[in-house]
């Protein structure tokens, strides 16, 4: 009988694994907002939801002057449920993305579906 290496066998062992459970991605969700108007804006919140975990969370940015980019880090991307970005001058909602009885942004529709909105993830 041929002597088969240590090598051979290790391969052959771990040729025959199979994982536990599939592995979740760590990357993080990102949501980047530009202001692309001659106005300042006195707030842009993102309110959001992730799976698994109650309530809602949300994040703002405050003074988002004209041509600024700001983002918005919402967790593990397989986490990420939906979202709401809103848009304030003083007290006044003057913008809401997606528009108002809509729904929410999701990460299916947010990458390339009909809304054709953009986000990142990390």
């Amino acid at each position: 009988m041929p002597a088969v290496s240590l090598a051979t066998n290790i391969v052959r062992l771990l040729g025959q694994l199979q994982p536990a459970a599939p592995v979740q991605s760590l990357e993080t969700y990102v949501v980047r907002f530009a202001n692309m108007t001659s106005t300042t804006f006195d707030e842009v919140v993102v309110f959001y939801k992730r799976k698994f975990l109650p309530g809602v969370v949300y994040l703002n940015h405050i003074g988002l002057i004209p041509g600024e980019v700001t983002e918005f880090e919402l967790g593990l991307c397989y986490l990420m449920e939906s979202y709401v970005i809103g848009v304030f001058i003083g007290d006044d909602l003057v913008a809401q993305l997606p528009a108002a009885g809509t729904g929410n942004m999701t990460p299916e529709s947010a990458s390339g579906g009909p809304n054709r909105y953009r986000s990142m993830r990390r």
